[in-house]
């Protein structure tokens, strides 16, 4: 179970890290996402898992891939 804990929070991490890279507000990433800003507060915050749809939203928006938001182990590599 703490290891489903610590990737949604390093997930989380990586949003909101992505999201400041293009210099989004949370309110701008919300709306083109389409969830509320309070959902993608709790994203970046790892307090909620999101589906496989919004994540590809979120990959899209900041012109990444699922992968480079998810995968913690090619970080740096």
């Amino acid at each position: 179970m703490q290891r489903s804990i610590d990737t949604i929070k390093f997930v989380g991490n990586r949003i909101k890290y992505f999201r400041h890279s293009c210099g989004m507000t949370r309110d701008e990433s919300a709306r083109e996402i389409g969830v509320s800003p309070r959902t993608l507060a709790a994203y970046e915050r790892g307090e909620r898992e999101m589906s496989l749809n919004t994540a590809i939203s979120i990959a899209r928006l900041y012109n990444v891939t699922v992968n480079m938001i998810t995968d913690e182990h090619k970080i740096g590599k």
